[in-house]
């Protein structure tokens, strides 16, 4: 008989197995950054399935893919594609807010209860007066549709209403609303060609939110090092406002109707937008 025995079978890890037990270690630090009412599994799955739809992220630097997870956690948003979304720019995993995420951020940690969104084209009628009083008109023309978005486009505004009912309005005309897609290194993308007039509202409305309290703070000093790993670092999110609004009375998107249907990330695409 034979005294050779069987080599035991080894078993790899394969990456999304290792991330899961990297993403199960950093239970404590997105404790700390969640704000109450986002469940961490809820997060965590939601996470894993990004994951899951563009596997390229988990080729990507981990420590920027930590990253993308500890600012989407901070941020108060899912990365499922409509909140926020996680992108590949020059190797590196980037954290990216969609126009859902921006309005959830603005009604769930400001004053602001409503927001309104539209873009101006050509044929329609249009006045803004600045000034002690300031006056915004804009009747669309319906009866001429409106066939290149891009080529008709005039401009685009926003006005929030605080829960004292002020109004903060601001109005974006074209050549602004190209300089903001020019500086982006995504521009070439299909997200701009496909999308104008949404990314147009995207950036009137974080221009106007710089007016308020919507920065995402973290300590940077805990993702200074090259190694950083779940089990090497800590996070911790640092004192912010939170003035929470009755989401019931004023849910985060009925209130806007443009946004019922989110703009979407294109699979296998790399964007990044610096606003």
């Amino acid at each position: 008989m034979s005294n050779l025995q069987k080599p035991q079978t080894q078993y790899e890890l394969t990456p999304m197995a290792m991330f899961r037990g990297d993403l199960d270690k950093m239970d404590d630090e997105l404790r700390k950054v969640l704000p109450p009412e986002i469940p961490i599994e809820k997060f965590k799955r939601v996470t894993i399935t990004a994951l899951q739809e563009n596997a390229d992220l988990l080729k990507a630097d981990r420590k920027s893919l930590f990253k993308a997870c500890l600012l989407c956690a901070s941020a108060g948003l899912y990365p499922n594609g409509k909140e926020a979304a996680f992108t590949i720019r020059k190797g590196k995993v980037v954290y990216t807010e969609m126009v859902r995420g921006v309005i959830k951020r603005i009604l769930n940690n400001t004053d602001v209860v409503k927001i309104k969104s539209r873009c101006v084209f050509t044929h329609d009628l249009f006045e803004y007066k600045l000034g002690t009083d300031e006056y915004l008109l804009h009747i669309p023309n319906l009866d001429i549709p409106v066939k290149n978005i891009e080529k008709e486009f005039k401009c685009v505004y926003a006005i929030f209403t605080l829960k004292n009912g002020q109004e903060m309005i601001d109005v974006m005309p074209k050549y602004e609303v190209d300089r903001r897609r020019a500086i982006s290194t995504g521009s070439h993308l299909t997200f701009w060609s496909n999308f104008y007039d949404r990314m147009a509202r995207k950036s009137v409305i974080h221009r106007l939110s710089e007016d308020l309290d919507l920065e995402i703070k973290y300590d940077d000093e805990y993702f200074e090092n090259d190694e950083v790993t779940p089990e090497n670092k800590q996070y911790k999110r640092l004192p912010q406002p939170n003035i929470s609004i009755d989401t019931e009375q004023n849910p985060p998107f009925d209130t806007v109707e443009e946004y019922k249907e989110p703009l979407q990330v294109l699979e296998n695409e790399t964007v990044e937008e610096p606003f």
